[in-house]
């Protein structure tokens, strides 16, 4: 392929419009083409080479894919593209990628969030403000408590480092 032919990226439904620029200021060689889209679209999407599959199940990736005879790498949005088991409906010479510690602490902020609201009892204390009448709740802190993560990747590392400063 000489280097001044297109490379044509395959948007799923849900890859959101907004990245698309970036996509295309990537290379002047980047055509986009969205599933789903015009019949043009189509024609594209099956002549893609990459496919951003923001939103694609399985089944759905097992009846596209085999259509894509150029297909050759998949980006996913997820850390987890092993756990979608997307390997069993493409061929070994599509390559998989996904975001593997994109959201680390994203997700681990909402792990602390959760964990301080259900330690500090925020679901009680919603209750007796709606009823208007306030009970008494043992005072508790994180503060001293062990913190257990299972697996120690990016989100659990993150979470980890985020409750230090707790006195975890």
């Amino acid at each position: 392929m000489g280097t001044d032919l297109p490379v044509t990226v395959a948007l799923s439904p849900a890859f959101p419009r907004r990245y698309e620029p970036l996509l295309i200021a990537v290379s002047p060689r980047v055509r986009l083409a969205h599933v789903g889209g015009t019949s043009g679209d189509e024609d594209a999407v099956l002549q893609a080479e990459v496919l951003g599959c923001w939103d694609l199940s399985r089944e759905r990736l097992a009846v596209l894919a085999p259509r894509m005879p150029l297909l050759r790498w998949i980006q996913s949005p997820v850390a987890g593209v092993g756990d979608q088991r997307l390997h069993e409906v493409l061929t070994p010479n599509v390559v998989i990628t996904g975001a593997a510690g994109v959201y680390a602490d994203m997700v681990a902020e909402h792990a602390l969030l959760l964990m301080l609201a259900l330690y500090r009892r925020l679901p009680e204390l919603l209750e007796f403000q709606h009823r208007e009448h306030w009970d008494s709740l043992e005072t508790r802190t994180l503060s001293g408590q062990t913190l257990g993560v299972v697996g120690a990747g990016g989100i659990g590392q993150s979470l980890a480092r985020m409750t230090r400063p707790l006195g975890m």
